[in-house]
């Protein structure tokens, strides 16, 4: 993000702790880091925890306004790397949340899965009893349609059996389905069962962002062949 969106981040996070109420009456210290507290002009994000202290509590909020204001621009200071990150995140980073990386960064080194970057292009699901449970599940103008169509389609293209596959929570078909083979989700809405599903062997096709109109990018994750 440019500098200046996240300056007034933290200013309006001042101003929130100023005006109190629960929770923030429980905050006693807030510090800044990384490549903001470093002056970068364009920082991955706003890191506060730790270093620089810019409030705490029992101090009035206008020094915390001056501690901001004295964190000044520094045209040679870069963005902190990202952790966790590997080639297939490349250009992704913004989109794949912390504990994420982490879960499939360690999974990755230990050679458990192989991730797949995938752009997901827009076209027709060629199976009837799919359309109809994407139509159902969600309206026309539903960035999860897209997003749902889109992934299902992907599949398809790939040659897997949809009655294998649960669609962002739902299995796709009604009774008597196959084992579940492979676990659609849009957006990290079921990251928490992720670690469980892959385990036990099932493919997770995650949807990074979806969105109506624009691109949509997805990371396929498969568990490596065992050697």
């Amino acid at each position: 993000m440019k500098r200046e969106r996240a300056t007034r981040l933290l200013a309006d996070m001042i101003t929130r702790l100023e005006v109190g109420g629960w929770p923030l009456g429980l905050v006693e210290e807030v510090y800044v880091f990384g490549s903001y507290a470093r002056g970068a002009l364009e920082p991955n994000d706003v890191d506060v925890d730790e270093l620089f202290l810019l409030w705490r509590k029992g101090e009035p909020f206008s020094l915390a306004r001056e501690r901001l204001s004295s964190l000044s621009a520094d045209p040679e200071a870069e963005p902190a790397p990202r952790d966790h990150m590997l080639a297939e995140f490349e250009g992704l980073e913004s989109l794949v949340p912390r504990p994420a990386r982490i879960e499939l960064f360690g999974r990755h080194m230990k050679g458990k899965i192989n991730i797949t970057p995938l752009r997901l292009l827009d076209g027709d699901i060629e199976d009837p009893e799919a359309v109809r449970h994407v139509r159902r599940r969600w309206v026309e103008t539903s960035p999860l349609r897209r997003a749902a169509t889109c992934a299902l389609v992907a599949l398809e293209q790939r040659g897997v059996d949809l009655g294998e596959v649960t669609l962002h929570g739902q299995r796709l078909f009604g009774r008597d389905q196959p084992a579940e083979r492979c676990f659609v989700d849009l957006g990290w809405n079921g990251f928490g069962s992720m670690g469980r599903l892959l385990d036990s062997g099932v493919t997770w096709l995650e949807v990074l962002r979806p969105h109506r109109t624009k691109p949509m990018d997805a990371l396929l994750i498969e568990s490596a062949p065992r050697t």
